[in-house]
């Protein structure tokens, strides 16, 4: 069945002056404003009523994948562009080919590689890797299952390099981001945390640090950005060079978090900024979703508050600014298909809509 548009709104593009995005040196870009900006107003895709409580998405070839917090029919497969609903399957429970809901799927990504496949965070330290063709057969079972060391317990972000490298940030030890191996089974540290923090505790380090991660689908890059930090980081594998986008004017780390020499863990401070809160990557741009605003402002005395939207920056592969999208309705998780022609969020209290963002005649 083919979902059509519930209603349409048209694009509103407006732009902002020069960009005024300064090279540091050749490792760095301080960013103070964007070549373009652009106010995107939704198509809203409707849905049978089989989306609840979503809380992921990913997108594999053409085909998007969504994950919802319940009990039966976790994961549902959608044909694009339109959202064309498919199928859906997955189960809580520790049986086989059940999944353990006591975690978010913070794991949920797509695996560039041998196969159109994505992987998922099951049991802690368990990730299971699904070809999207078995998916649409319904074959349900994960080809492949990576059970990656116990010391890396949980994790704040993941993200996957073809079919044999995966990079993540653990949720508890002294490695900031590590790298492990799938074929010959190594684990090592990717990058430690800074030796001069007034927190230095492992224990607590994984929160002023908290991070999101992307892969270039072509596996030659994977970028980082920050919750705290006003910082974006390229990471390049072919040639071990990074880039660090920096924006202009966000308070260092230890002055954004409050953190001192007496720091026993990071406390709540209303007046601390938050400025990345996901990020995603096509072949040709990054896009991160930035809020850059208090704590206070994000949040009410109620909870997520549900007017502040948080705007999409987009960069290339070398750290410039390319536009900064303003979108008309809150979201929680988004994605871009990977010819940059369509963004596409959710918002985890509405059930079964999808927005859809129409991006061809400003990027391409």
């Amino acid at each position: 069945m083919l979902v059509k548009p519930y209603y349409f709104f048209g694009i509103l593009i407006f732009v902002i002056g020069c960009t005024k995005a300064t090279r540091l040196n050749e490792n760095g870009v301080i960013i103070d404003t964007f070549p373009k900006e652009a106010f995107l107003e939704a198509i809203e895709l409707k849905t049978p009523p089989i989306l609840f409580k979503p809380s992921n998405m990913c997108i594999v070839d053409s085909f998007l994948v969504v994950t919802q917090s319940r009990r039966d029919t976790i994961f549902t497969i959608f044909k694009l562009p339109n959202c064309e609903y498919l199928l859906s399957f997955g189960n809580q429970g520790k049986g086989p080919n059940e999944f353990n809901l006591s975690m978010e799927f913070v794991t949920l990504g797509t695996v560039y590689g041998e196969y159109r496949s994505f992987a998922v965070g099951n049991l802690l330290t368990k990730i299971q890797y699904y070809k999207i063709n078995d998916i649409l057969n319904r074959v349900f079972k994960p080809y492949r299952i990576e059970r990656l060391p116990p010391k890396l317990n949980r994790f704040r972000a993941i993200t996957y390099i073809s079919d044999s490298l995966i990079f993540g940030a653990p949720y508890r030890g002294d490695m900031h981001l590590f790298e492990y191996n799938a074929r010959t089974k190594v684990l090592k540290s990717f990058r430690d945390y800074p030796e001069k923090f007034p927190l230095r505790d492992p224990e607590f380090m994984r929160e002023p640090f908290a991070c999101f991660m992307a892969t270039k689908p072509d596996n030659s890059k994977f970028v980082v950005a920050y919750y705290y930090k006003g910082i974006i980081e390229i990471y390049d594998l072919k040639n071990d060079k990074q880039i660090i986008i920096s924006y202009r004017g966000f308070p260092s780390l230890r002055e954004n978090t409050g953190l001192n020499r007496t720091s026993k863990y990071l406390e709540f401070r209303p007046e601390s900024l938050r400025f990345c809160e996901r990020i995603f990557a096509t072949n040709k741009y990054i896009y991160a979703c930035i809020a850059n605003e208090k704590y206070s402002t994000i949040y009410d005395a109620d909870g997520l508050n549900r007017t502040f939207i948080r705007e999409i920056h987009v960069f290339d592969w070398s750290g410039n600014p390319i536009i900064k999208y303003k979108l008309d309705k809150f979201y929680n998780y988004y994605v871009i298909d990977k010819i940059d022609n369509y963004l596409y969020t959710i918002d985890d209290s509405v059930e079964n809509i999808i927005m859809r963002y129409d991006l061809r005649k400003l990027l391409n």
